[in-house]
C-alpha cells in the first residue's frame, strides 16, 4: 500500500516537471524571434541621458540567447529552432563586432578629449566629418548587415586621420605657441644686478639701453614666430580633407582663433612688463617693514665735498630720473611689436580655401601692443610707485648727511684768518699742542668711519669724503704747525750758532807761555758756567716745540734741519 502511494506521488511529480519543462521550452522558442529582432537594431546609438554620447547598440538578451542555445545544443535530445541555431553559429562574429565597436568608441572619446578647449569650436567640422563616416552605423547598418567590415575600416581610417591632426595641432600649440608665449611672459625686460653687486648710475643706464635693445629684438622675433605658428596651425586644420557633405572650417572661427592668440601674446607681454616693473620696485623698495631683512643695495653713491657742503654723487634726483627712464624703456619694449592682423584671414589659409584667387592683403594699421599695455591700471600703479621709489629716501639721505655738519668749519672757515685770531691770543706751547692734537684726533675720527652706509637701495660710500676731510684736517694742522716749526728752527739755529762760537773760543790754541790765550779760554769757561742755567732754559722750549712737532707732524722737517738736530742732541 505504501509503495503504491509513493509511485503515484513520483508519477505526479514527473508529470508536473515534464509539463513545466514543456511550457518553458515552448516559451523560450516563442521568445527567440523577439530576441532575434534585436539584431535588426543599428550598431551605434546616441544616448540622450548621457550628453548624447555614442554607445554600442547591442541587446544583451542576444548574448543570453546564445548561451541558452549552446546549452540546448549540448543536451542533444531537443530539436533547436532554426533561428536560435543561426544566432549560435554567428556568436563569434557578433562578439568580434561588439568588441571592435566598443574599442572604436573608446578611441573616439580619447581622441576627441585630446582637443584643446580653444580649438573645440574649430574642430567641430573635423569631428562632424568623422561622425558622418559613423552615420551608417546609426542609420542603416544592423548586426546582420554584410558590409560591417567595410564600415569599420572607413571609421578607423577617418579616426586615424583625426587623431593625426589633433596630435599635430597639439604638438604645434605646445612647442611653437604655448612654449614661446611662456618664454615671453617670463622674460625680464630690465637688467638688474645681482644682490651682491652695486652699479653706478652710468652703468645702470648703459645696462638698460643694451638690455632693452636685445630684448626688444627678441620679442619682435618671438611675436613673428608665434604668429607664423598660429598661421601654420590654421593652415593644417583648413587643409584637412572633408567629406563633400560636411561643411568645412568657417572664416569666423579662423578669425576667432587668430584673435585669441593675439590676446594671448598681449597678455604674455603684459605679464613680462608687470614682472619686470615689480622686480625693479622690489629691488628699489625703501619699505623695510615688508620684509624680514633689508633689501640689497642697488646704486653706488659717492659722498663728496663740493666746497659748500657734503653732496651725493649722483644725486637722488639723477638716480630717480634714471629709474624713471628704465621704467619707460621697459614699456617701450612693446612699442616695436606690431599687433597681429585679426581682420584678414592669413595668406596661407586663403590659398587653401581659394587656390585660384590671389590672397587678400591685410588692412594693416593694427598698431602696436604698447598702447594697451601702457593703459593697463596695474602697470600705471607700479609706474607711479617706481617714480617715487628713490625720491622717498631723500629725507633719510638728508638725515644721514647731517652728521657731517660738525665738520663744515674745515672747508668753510678761512685758515689764515683763524690762525691770526689764534696768534692774537698769544698762545703758549701747550695751546699749540692742544690745537695740533685736536687736528690729529679729527683725522683719527675720520679714519674710523664705516666706508659704506646703506639707505634703502642706495649704498653711500664715504671713501672720497673721508679722504677730502683728512686732507683738510692735515692742511689745518700744517698751517698751525708752520709758525711753530719756523720759531723752533730759528731758535735751534741761534743756539747752534752760540754753541759753535763758544766751542770755537774754547778750542783756541794756547801755546807755552801765552798767558793771554790761557786767560781768554779761562774767561770763556767761566762765562759758560755762569750762563749754564740760562742756556738750559733756552734748550727747554726748543725741545718742547720739537716734541710737539714729532708727535703731530713727524715729516715736517727737512734733511738739513734733521742734521742740525742730530748735532744739537750730541
Amino acid at each position: 500500500k505504501d509503495a503504491k502511494k509513493l509511485i503515484r506521488m513520483y508519477n505526479k511529480m514527473a508529470k508536473t516537471l515534464i509539463e513545466f519543462e514543456t511550457l518553458w521550452l515552448q516559451a523560450w522558442m516563442n521568445s527567440i524571434e523577439a530576441v532575434k529582432s534585436g539584431l535588426q537594431a543599428t550598431l551605434i546609438i546616441k544616448h540622450p541621458e548621457d550628453n548624447n554620447r555614442f554607445h554600442v547598440n547591442f541587446d544583451p538578451e542576444i548574448l543570453m540567447l546564445i548561451r541558452e542555445a549552446r546549452c540546448m545544443s549540448r543536451m542533444g535530445d531537443i530539436k533547436m529552432p532554426e533561428a536560435a541555431r543561426m544566432v549560435l553559429l554567428q556568436e563569434q562574429k557578433f562578439k568580434v563586432y561588439y568588441s571592435e565597436l566598443s574599442f572604436f568608441l573608446r578611441e573616439y572619446r580619447r581622441v576627441t578629449q585630446m582637443v584643446k578647449p580653444i580649438m573645440s569650436n574649430m574642430m567641430k567640422s573635423h569631428i562632424e566629418n568623422l561622425e558622418y563616416k559613423m552615420r551608417p552605423g546609426m542609420v542603416s547598418l544592423t548586426w546582420t548587415s554584410m558590409n560591417i567590415e567595410t564600415f569599420f575600416a572607413a571609421c578607423w581610417k577617418e579616426l586615424d586621420k583625426l587623431e593625426q591632426l589633433v596630435v599635430t595641432v597639439n604638438d604645434l600649440m605646445e612647442n611653437r605657441i604655448d612654449a614661446n608665449l611662456k618664454a615671453v611672459s617670463q622674460l625680464l625686460l630690465v637688467n638688474l644686478p645681482d644682490d651682491s653687486s652695486l652699479v653706478s648710475l652710468d652703468e645702470f643706464v648703459e645696462m638698460q639701453e643694451r638690455h632693452v635693445e636685445s630684448t626688444t629684438n627678441f620679442l619682435v622675433a618671438k611675436s613673428l614666430e608665434i604668429e607664423n605658428a598660429v598661421n601654420d596651425m590654421l593652415g593644417i586644420m583648413v587643409a584637412f580633407e572633408f567629406d563633400p557633405h560636411v561643411a568645412g572650417v568657417t572664416e569666423s572661427e579662423i578669425i576667432k582663433v587668430k584673435t585669441h592668440y593675439n590676446v594671448a601674446m598681449y597678455n604674455a607681454l603684459l605679464s613680462a612688463t608687470k614682472r619686470s616693473l615689480r622686480a625693479m620696485k622690489m629691488r628699489l623698495s625703501s619699505n623695510y617693514l615688508e620684509r624680514s631683512v633689508q633689501p640689497p643695495a642697488f646704486f653706488e653713491v659717492e659722498l663728496q665735498l663740493d666746497g659748500v657742503g657734503v653732496r651725493m654723487v649722483p644725486g637722488v634726483e639723477d638716480i630717480q630720473a634714471a629709474i624713471n627712464g628704465g621704467a619707460v624703456a621697459v614699456l617701450k619694449c612693446s612699442k616695436r611689436i606690431e599687433a597681429w592682423d585679426t581682420v584678414t584671414i592669413p595668406k596661407n589659409v586663403q590659398l587653401i580655401l581659394n587656390p585660384n584667387l590671389p590672397p587678400v592683403q591685410g588692412t594693416g594699421g593694427q598698431g602696436t601692443f604698447y598702447d594697451r599695455i601702457a593703459a593697463d591700471k596695474e602697470i600705471l600703479k607700479v609706474i607711479l610707485l617706481l617714480t617715487g621709489s628713490v625720491q622717498s629716501t631723500k629725507n633719510m639721505c638728508q638725515e644721514h648727511l647731517k652728521q657731517f655738519v660738525k665738520y663744515e668749519w674745515c672747508w668753510k672757515d678761512d685758515i689764515g684768518k683763524k690762525y691770526a685770531e689764534f696768534q692774537a691770543e698769544e698762545p703758549s706751547l701747550d695751546d699749540f699742542e692742544t690745537k695740533l692734537k685736536y687736528f690729529v684726533k679729527l683725522e683719527t675720527e675720520i679714519n674710523t668711519w664705516l666706508p659704506q652706509h646703506q639707505i634703502s637701495a642706495l649704498m653711500l660710500s664715504s671713501t672720497s669724503l673721508s679722504k677730502s676731510l683728512t686732507e683738510l684736517a692735515n692742511k689745518w694742522k700744517e698751517e698751525y704747525a708752520k709758525e711753530l716749526h719756523k720759531d723752533a728752527y730759528a731758535k735751534l739755529e741761534q743756539v747752534f750758532e752760540m754753541v759753535k762760537r763758544t766751542r770755537k773760543r774754547l778750542l783756541r790754541e794756547v801755546s807755552s807761555g801765552d798767558l793771554d790765550a790761557l786767560a781768554y779760554v779761562m774767561n770763556t769757561l767761566t762765562e759758560v758756567r755762569q750762563k749754564e742755567s740760562e742756556i738750559e732754559l733756552e734748550f727747554i722750549p726748543i725741545e718742547h716745540m720739537y716734541r710737539i712737532l714729532d708727535e703731530n707732524l713727524p715729516n715736517i722737517m727737512g734733511k738739513d734741519e734733521q742734521d742740525l738736530r742730530s748735532m744739537y742732541k750730541k
